[in-house]
């Protein structure tokens, strides 16, 4: 009895954690671009001497 309670409480303190932790990955605030601001860029294959273009 004594060991089914303590396996109910430790996985009810891993789901607390697990979802306290899942929420904390989302405080965080983009600061890099402002609204309306794009990023742009050209890729290119390089094969010794020769550039491809890696997309349009």
């Amino acid at each position: 009895m004594l060991l089914k309670q303590i396996k109910s409480l430790w996985l009810v303190l891993i789901l607390f954690v697990s979802v306290v932790d899942a929420r904390a990955q989302c405080t965080s605030v983009n600061t890099a671009f402002g609204d309306g601001e794009q990023v742009t860029y050209n890729a290119f294959y390089n094969w010794g001497f020769i550039w491809l273009n890696a997309g349009w």
